[in-house]
């Protein structure tokens, strides 16, 4: 159902985040990219119309599938790995990494380290990654919650909460379609805290560079009040 859920908004939010990557990262025209799970390629399209080079992994074939008709679409060059971003089936080095849209968060806290340290080990000397995840900080204390909003086509509840313990919030989603049919999924994303996301780069050889509370906010962070964060990191040996 993930079209369905698709906000109508997303097309300006996609642009205004691949300027955000584009800014913070510093690419040009040939500068190599990986988008460590892609998704629908969005994002891949958008760098890949300001001419970067772009490699998507993803280890959805659906959403890859997404991703190449998108790709087609825009008449850009995209090159589609499907993978697991703890072990990604992948040579070469990159220019920058991507890793945003709640990927991280997605496995346990090792499995994430591991997904960051592949991630370092695949840029050039003095590459930068791009981290992008929900700010614990902010969500914590706006759970637990029951909200309704409108999909295309459907109706959908999200019922969330907290579990403190290991800082992962646990969803459990009803999509009511226009037909009739409903469906149920149950989510679960670990969610970070500023601090262990600089302590997380650190250990794999990661130097932060700045980080930033949304996108509009480029190098400004508001603690708790900012419901995101987008971090760069770059690249140090020895």
């Amino acid at each position: 159902h993930y079209t369905a859920l698709m906000s109508p908004l997303r097309p300006g939010v996609v642009a205004g985040e691949v300027d955000l990557l584009i800014q913070s990262l510093g690419l040009g025209v040939g500068s190599s990219v990986l988008d460590v799970g892609c998704g629908d390629g969005a994002h891949c399209v958008g760098l890949g119309v300001r001419g970067v080079a772009v490699t998507g992994l993803d280890a959805s074939p659906v959403q890859l599938m997404r991703a190449s008709q998108a790709a087609q679409s825009a008449g850009v060059p995209l090159e589609l790995v499907s993978g697991d971003m703890r072990q990604p089936p992948l040579e070469g080095s990159f220019d920058a990494i991507v890793c945003i849209g709640g990927t991280l968060g997605m496995y346990t806290d090792e499995d994430d380290r591991i997904a960051l340290q592949h991630m370092r080990d695949r840029l050039v000397p003095g590459g930068r990654v791009m981290l992008h995840v929900l700010n614990r900080d902010y969500i914590v204390g706006r759970l637990p919650a029951r909200s309704w909003w409108q999909g295309q086509g459907c109706l959908v509840l999200d019922e969330a909460q907290m579990f403190a313990p290991t800082s992962r919030v646990h969803v459990h989603r009803t999509v009511v379609f226009e037909t009739g049919k409903q469906f149920e999924h149950n989510i679960a994303l670990r969610l970070y805290g500023l601090t262990e996301l600089v302590h997380m780069c650190a250990q794999v050889g990661l130097r932060v560079l700045e980080y930033s509370g949304s996108r509009h906010t480029r190098g400004r962070f508001y603690g708790a009040t900012s419901s995101e964060i987008w971090l760069v990191a770059q690249r140090f040996d020895g």
